[in-house]
């Protein structure tokens, strides 16, 4: 068993930091906090992955937390922050619970419940962003405990808390019996925004549906949750691609394909139809964009376009 030395210390991507000043004149004490961001949330790759508005958005929600990592901000009072409506502001939250870094949940949604005469009824929603955002909350002298916190969470899939990360079988949301203010109620769904440099090399949707669907069909995952995030990355594949004959095909690229190449490739496929780069089909530019990002990172999809492809494709 490997002493507590040898596990590697997490660095911080942002932390929540609390100061109270007093003035000695009048002895009134005023409390502050900080939302710090570190340069290794640049270097985790989490804010490349994460579009700007999520971020905001996630910033915004560590304002709320309190000194257990939970926050219960209403809609209205977080559209009110950042300036935008209570809808927006729903449809931002529900893509924080969809989306993953390094395929885990950077948000999850818990639906208290209170008890009344006769049963119980929903009260408000309260969220926790999960340790993979390294976002973590401390008061004053407490940045070792802080530390420790997040060593406990590299060793098991507890957060500082201790509440234990629900397995991929099971869903992210989880209904508890607590009172609470009243806040509109949410349902998950997501997207992402990453946008790249243009460097790109149209290919053929149809090969790649072909070679992926030769090497990889007939696997699918089980989980309701995996199913769920499939689901909305299907969606979202063609919403950008306006190809709704090829539904199947994004289901195998959804199941088979990294989520973070996915969502990159949509959102660079997205920029550059906006900018009116994209020539051909968004589609086969989408591909291409994985294809790409593949290679770039040395993951091997095993795509491979046949002869006849390569015809129909240079047609």
């Amino acid at each position: 068993m490997n002493s507590q030395s040898d596990i590697p210390k997490r660095k911080p991507l942002v932390t929540v930091e609390f100061q109270t000043e007093v003035d000695v004149a009048t002895g009134n004490r005023e409390r502050r906090m900080f939302v710090k961001m570190y340069f290794d949330a640049r270097d985790s790759g989490l804010l490349a992955a994460l579009p700007d508005e999520l971020w905001k958005t996630l910033c915004c929600l560590a304002t709320y937390m309190d000194e257990n990592g939970d926050c219960y901000p209403s809609q209205v009072l977080l559209g009110e922050a950042l300036g935008i409506s209570r809808q927006h502001i729903n449809y931002r939250i529900k893509r924080l619970l969809a989306f993953r870094f390094r395929g885990e949940p950077i948000l999850t949604m818990t639906k208290n419940r209170e008890s009344k005469r006769g049963g119980s009824r929903w009260a408000n929603n309260g969220y926790r962003l999960r340790p993979i955002t390294g976002l973590a909350m401390f008061d004053e002298g407490d940045n070792d405990a802080a530390t420790e916190a997040q060593r406990e969470t590299d060793k098991s899939s507890m957060s500082p808390k201790g509440d234990t990360q629900l397995p991929t079988s099971m869903s992210p949301y989880r209904v508890t019996q607590r009172p609470g203010c009243v806040s509109p109620s949410m349902s998950p769904m997501g997207d992402t925004n990453q946008i790249e440099r243009d460097r790109t090399k149209t290919l053929n949707v149809s090969g790649f549906k072909k070679s992926l669907s030769d090497s990889q069909a007939g696997k699918s995952s089980g989980s309701a949750e995996d199913e769920f995030r499939i689901g909305i990355l299907v969606l979202e594949m063609l919403d950008v691609c306006h190809d709704r004959h090829s539904r199947g095909f994004y289901r195998l690229v959804a199941q088979k394909v990294p989520e973070e190449l996915i969502r990159t490739a949509l959102s660079e496929t997205k920029y550059q139809d906006r900018i009116g780069r994209i020539r051909k089909s968004r589609g086969a530019f989408f591909t291409d964009q994985l294809q790409r990002l593949a290679r770039e990172r040395g993951i091997e999809l095993g795509l491979k376009m046949t002869a006849r492809d390569a015809r129909l494709f240079n047609r």
